[in-house]
């Protein structure tokens, strides 16, 4: 377990260092390094919460890197971005990830990039929690989330006004996300 978390530790610092490296220097720092200990999570769905380890205002809107934690049963709809990359490394159990007509079951190591535009969805369909590092390039979907989370501490998927209260959040943030359908993955 030690030997797994170095590891992730310098999986970690090697994205923010190439993020910043070929960067100009306008506007933020050189480099960028985070102990992620000290990043509290924040709840984003009702069984997943992330922690943000680099936001694109720290990389220059280069990528965005945030460890997510998924309760057994989340997952999201089918989806895609259209205007960045994507990329989950798991550290911890199993995440599933639905990439075409192939589902994929992705134990702990396991790494998935996922060209820009190209419809996915993911989720744990396990009966443990799974942990996975995910980055975003270029970075701001941050946003989205932080957005998404606010509006779950005062509505929940399901409530009345939910949905209503939504749209204009994934209308906001079209730039980052679009929502193609529900995905059921047990059908």
């Amino acid at each position: 377990m030690l030997v797994r978390g170095l590891l992730y530790s310098c999986f970690i610092l090697s994205l923010l260092i190439h993020s910043a490296s070929g960067q100009k220097k306008g506007g933020r720092q050189p480099f960028l390094v985070v102990d992620t200990t000290k990043i509290e999570p924040t709840r984003t769905q009702t069984t997943q919460n992330i922690r943000f380890i680099a936001s694109s205002t720290e990389t220059g809107g280069a990528t965005t890197v945030f460890e997510t934690t998924e309760m057994p049963g989340y997952k999201t709809n089918w989806h895609r971005h259209n205007n960045s990359e994507e990329t989950f490394y798991v550290l911890e159990g199993v995440l599933t990830v639905k990439l075409g007509d192939k589902l994929y079951s992705l134990p702990a190591g396991s790494y998935v990039f996922i060209p820009r535009g190209t419809p996915h969805a993911q989720g744990n369909l396990s009966d443990k929690p799974v942990r996975f590092v995910t980055t975003l390039t270029p970075g701001g979907i941050e946003k989205f989330f932080r957005d998404r989370s606010e509006l779950l501490k005062s509505t929940k998927p399901g409530d009345a006004d939910f949905e209503t209260r939504y749209k204009p959040i994934l209308e906001k943030h079209k730039k980052w996300i679009e929502i193609l359908a529900p995905w059921n993955p047990e059908k």
